[in-house]
Parts: structure tokens; sequence; C-alpha cells
């Protein structure tokens, strides 16, 4: 089911999933789960209802993606 409130959680999961692999060192791991989770809160409309904790979320993944890119071509 692709309802808003279904992408809100499926996003909050990866998120939460991002989380814990960052924490474990998995870098790429944790950068798809954080994608996903922005992909879906988008969906969910979070930007709207929650723009902090989105901006925060869009804040990390870019965060990463540098940090990635530098450990990649350093």
């Amino acid at each position: 089911d692709s309802s808003p409130d279904n992408n809100e959680w499926v996003g909050h999961s990866c998120r939460e999933l991002g989380e814990l692999s960052l924490s474990n060192g998995k870098l790429e791991k944790a950068l798809e789960y954080l994608n996903r989770a922005k992909e879906n809160l988008a969906i969910a409309g979070m930007a709207d209802w929650d723009a902090k904790g989105y901006n925060e979320l869009c804040d990390k993944v870019t965060q990463l993606k540098a940090h990635m890119k530098k450990l990649t071509y350093p």
C-alpha cells in the first residue's frame, strides 16, 4: 500500500535503520537507508509537519555523502 501513512512509518523505520548502520560503521548501508527514509518521508509530507526534522535528515544525508566521497577520493 502506498498511502502517505505507510510512507511515514517506512520512512521512520528506514531512518532508524540508517542511524543503527551509521553507529556500526556501515556507511554505505546507512546512506541507503537514510535516502529511503528521506524519499518516504517526503511523500508523507514531513517537510510540512516537521520541517526541522526533515531538514536535519536531509543535512545528515548530505554530510554522509560528502564524508563518503572524501573516503573514496582523498
